[in-house]
């Protein structure tokens, strides 16, 4: 019998402090939420590769939101953020793969997801709150609407 995938649940202790991306963090966890929920129903075929989908599109989303906002107010460790996203866009077309050659999601899978997002969250994308923090022009701290800051191959 499969055991229950604890749901990551939106939490008042994620919020780093930047409307913009808390906003999206919420929606990031209700997508994994989502897909862990349609995964552990025991339903095939198309939910699963949709919930699957839309989890890829909202993370990518997300990710170039949150990187176009450090490099509008100039934060520091871009270049380290952006490597745990492509390492966790990286796992997310591995699990698309695997969902399309076997039909299946372990559920090792499922955990790394949760537990990658909370710890992402709360270590990762809080350095980037406290920073934000300190900028003082807080309009750096919207996305820039320039489409010229493309993410590298790989990168969301």
């Amino acid at each position: 019998m499969r055991r229950r995938i604890p749901s990551p649940a939106l939490d008042e202790s994620y919020r780093i402090g930047v409307d913009q991306v808390d906003r999206g963090l919420d929606g990031l966890l209700r997508c994994l939420g989502d897909l862990v929920a349609v995964v552990e129903s025991g339903l095939e075929g198309g939910l699963v590769g949709t919930a699957i989908d839309i989890f890829e599109g909202y993370a990518r989303r997300q990710f170039l939101i949150e990187e176009r906002m450090m490099v509008g107010s100039g934060y520091h460790d871009l270049d380290d953020h952006r490597s745990h996203h492509q390492y966790f866009m990286a796992r997310v077309a591995h699990l698309k793969q695997e969902w399309m050659r076997k039909r299946r999601i372990p559920e090792e899978n499922l955990s790394f997801f949760v537990n990658w997002v909370i710890a992402h969250i709360t270590a990762i994308d809080r350095k980037f709150g406290e920073f934000a923090s300190t900028v003082k022009r807080r309009d750096l701290l919207t996305e820039p609407s320039s489409t010229s800051l493309r993410p590298s191959e790989g990168r969301p």
